[in-house]
C-alpha cells in the first residue's frame, strides 16, 4: 500500500513517511498555486509565478493576488480575506495557535505548545554581548558553543554546595586545565581517561534494523536518528564534549553533560521543581555575578 502527497504529487511507502514529508514540506515549500500543482519556498516566488505563469495571464489581477494575511499554510489555500482565512482555521484546523497557525492533532499539544518559549519575547541578555534570547537555556546554549569548559568550570566553581554537581568534578576540572587548552578533550568522571568524540565517524553502518533509525555510537547516549547527517551533527555537537554525569537536577536526580541541558529541563517543569518565569528570574538575580565569574 503506498500514500500519496496530495500537493506534491510524491509517493510514499507507508504513512508514517507521508507525514514525516508533510511536517518539513511546510519548511521547505510552504506556498503553493493549487492551478498549477506547483510549490515554492518563498511568497515572493508564488506572487511571481501568479504574474507571469501563462496559466495566469487570463486571470483578472484579484485572482493572481497572494495575501499572507489570507493565506493557509497547511492547505495551501489562499482566501478573499483574513477573516475568511479565519472562518476556515475554525473549522479545518481548530486546534492551531492563533499566533503562529501551527495546527495540532490534540488539545494538549496545543496547550504545551502554548506554554512553551517559542512565541516569549527575546528579552534574556548574554552577560558577555548584545545578543537576546527568549529562554535562559537559549543563553547557555549560546555561550556553550564558544566556551564549553569555561562554562563547566564557572557553574562549579558557582555551586560551591554541590547542589547540581558532585564535589569529585573539583579534581576534574583541574585536570581538564592542565591539558593544553585542548577544548575537545575532557575526563570523564568514572575512568579519568581522556576522550575525544570528534574522531567518531560514522556511515551508513550506523543504521539499526531493530530501532530502524541511526543510533548514537556512543555508550551511553545511543540516541536515534532518521538522518545520518543528523547523528553526525550530533556526534560533533557540545554534548559529547562533556561528561553526561556533569550536572543533576536537585529533584528527579536526572543527568546532564551541559548546563543548558540542566536548564531546560527544569523550564520544562516536566519534575515539577521550578517553571520557566522563575529560572528566568533566577538567572536575572544572577546575572552579574557569572557575568564577573564568565570572564571570556
Amino acid at each position: 500500500m503506498t500514500d500519496k502527497c496530495n500537493w506534491c504529487n510524491i509517493i510514499f511507502e507507508d504513512v508514517t513517511s507521508l507525514r514525516l514529508h508533510l511536517k518539513v514540506d511546510l519548511d521547505v515549500h510552504p506556498y503553493y498555486c493549487q492551478k498549477c500543482k506547483r510549490s515554492f519556498a518563498k511568497l515572493k516566488a508564488l506572487r511571481d509565478h501568479f504574474s507571469y505563469a501563462s496559466k495566469h495571464r487570463d486571470e483578472s489581477e484579484m485572482a493572481r493576488m497572494v495575501d499572507i494575511n489570507a493565506y493557509c499554510l497547511h492547505c495551501r489555500r489562499q482566501f478573499a480575506t483574513a477573516e475568511k482565512l479565519q472562518s476556515h482555521y475554525t473549522i479545518a484546523h481548530a486546534l492551531c495557535c492563533e499566533i503562529c497557525y501551527a495546527v495540532f492533532s490534540c488539545q494538549s499539544g496545543l496547550q504545551h505548545h502554548m506554554a512553551s518559549p517559542v512565541h516569549n519575547e527575546r528579552n534574556i541578555p548574554c552577560p558577555h554581548c548584545t545578543r537576546l534570547f527568549k529562554t535562559t537555556s537559549g543563553v547557555a546554549h549560546h555561550m556553550e558553543a564558544t566556551q564549553l569548559h569555561k562554562v563547566i568550570e564557572t557553574v562549579i566553581q558557582w555551586d560551591s554546595d554541590s547542589q547540581i554537581t558532585d564535589p569529585i568534578y573539583t579534581n576534574r576540572i583541574q585536570e581538564v586545565e592542565s591539558e593544553e587548552d585542548d577544548d575537545y578533550v575532557l575526563v570523564t568522571r568514572r575512568t579519568q581517561v581522556p576522550y575525544q568524540v570528534l574522531d567518531v565517524q560514522v556511515n551508513e553502518d550506523a543504521w539499526n534494523e531493530d530501532a530502524q533509525a541511526y543510533l548514537c555510537p556512543m555508550d551511553d547516549c545511543r540516541r536515534k536518528f532518521q538522518k545520518l547527517r543528523n547523528l553526525s551533527q550530533h556526534l560533533h555537537s557540545q554534548l559529547h564534549h562533556a561528561d553526561p554525569n556533569t550536572f543533576h537536577c536537585l529533584k528527579c536526580e536526572s543527568r546532564f553533560a551541559l548546563v543548558s541541558s540542566l536548564i531546560q529541563h527544569l523550564e520544562s517543569g516536566s519534575c515539577g521543581l521550578a517553571e520557566l518565569s522563575v529560572v528566568k528570574d533566577i538567572y536575572v538575580g544572577l546575572r552579574d555575578t557569572f557575568k564577573r565569574l564568565l570572564e571570556f
